[in-house]
């Protein structure tokens, strides 16, 4: 028996160095591991994050993938180290427009230290393009204002960037929802004829003079290319886009039309929006007043000043270019504690 203990001590000390070596030759390995997958992640964000800007060649291949057949005109190089950019100028084949597009290096801050450099590209193709479409079209959109007595909500040039443009035309001739749909079309098809890439998206917007305000046009109080901000003081008929050429009428008329003759003909509109109804009302108040509506569901609001600070809603449920036929009259409510932007309570 003391010979067996004694040989079953041997073999359980043996057996316990042969486990921690295999452990630490696990560790070891896992470790080699760790530091080849870490080598690894470090190639890949090295190679992916080039140290070096791109070559002539290279800046003309990314022109021509992203804005389409160019020309080469000239390049520059400039700046020490990290701060060497080169700059290539070319011409668009297809609108003639010369552009350029510049490549630099650009580093990664994180928590205010200085990061990994990587090569970024910059060019003001955009900026040209939408000036080149603008100004080929200029002359058939102002004689499109002329023939019908629009005014242009100014562009300004720091607009020119944009691809996704925004205008807003005031009649200053009455004007009803299908008279309007027609003028946004003509100024629509004038734009996406002249935009031979298909880049830009227009939206337009036909606004009226509001009836109740005291403000009336006056283009002497105007500089040229000024902005009027129409949304504030008229009346907004509809839009149209470029996109879908899809018309959306506000029918703010009807809604005026309802709160003049059912609550007080002196309230003035002020503004229009769509929202879902989760937005403007609690659970409860859906429930109540549009039970057979869901929280997502969006209704048409036309606000109304009823006097300073206070203001009056007149809601229908929406339909896309469907003239509302059930409104419901709101106020402002004084109970914020549903945590809404909006609080509503019915008008007595």
């Amino acid at each position: 028996m003391d010979n067996l203990s004694y040989d079953n001590t041997k073999i359980q000390e043996s057996t316990e160095k042969m486990l921690k070596r295999s452990k630490r030759k696990t560790d070891l390995n896992r470790s080699k591991k760790l530091m080849l997958s870490g080598l690894a992640f470090a190639c890949i964000l090295v190679t992916s994050c080039s140290p070096f800007i791109s070559s002539k060649d290279q800046i003309i291949s990314y022109a021509e993938k992203k804005y389409g057949e160019c020309e080469f005109i000239r390049e520059e190089t400039n700046g020490p180290g990290e701060r060497k950019y080169r700059t290539v100028y070319l011409r668009d084949k297809a609108t003639g427009i010369e552009y350029e597009v510049t490549s630099h290096m650009s580093s990664l801050n994180i928590d205010g230290s200085q990061g990994i450099s990587s090569e970024v590209k910059d060019s003001d193709h955009t900026y040209k393009y939408v000036r080149y479409v603008i100004d080929r079209s200029r002359d058939e959109l102002e004689k499109i204002m002329k023939n019908n007595n629009l005014v242009i909500d100014g562009v300004f040039d720091d607009e020119y960037p944009l691809l996704n443009q925004y205008w807003q035309f005031l009649s200053l001739d009455p004007v009803d929802g299908p008279a309007a749909e027609k003028l946004a079309r003509q100024i629509c098809k004038v734009i996406e004829k002249n935009d031979c890439k298909g880049l830009l998206t227009l939206t337009v917007c036909i606004f009226v003079e509001n009836p109740k305000s005291s403000w009336k046009y006056d283009p002497s109080e105007f500089a040229s290319g000024e902005r009027v901000f129409l949304d504030d003081i008229c009346i907004m008929i509809g839009y149209c886009q470029t996109a879908n050429g899809s018309w959306e009428d506000t029918f703010t008329s009807d809604a005026i039309d309802y709160v003049q003759k059912n609550y007080d003909q002196d309230l003035d509109f002020f503004h229009y929006e769509v929202y879902s109804l989760s937005s403007i009302m609690t659970d409860a108040q859906i429930k109540e007043y549009y039970p057979d509506k869901s929280p997502d569901d969006k209704v048409r609001m036309y606000q109304f000043t009823e006097k300073q600070f206070s203001y009056v809603y007149a809601l229908a449920p929406y339909e896309k270019n469907k003239a509302p036929e059930d409104f419901k009259l709101f106020k402002d409510s004084d109970d914020r504690s549903s945590g809404l932007c909006i609080c509503l309570e019915p008008v007595n």
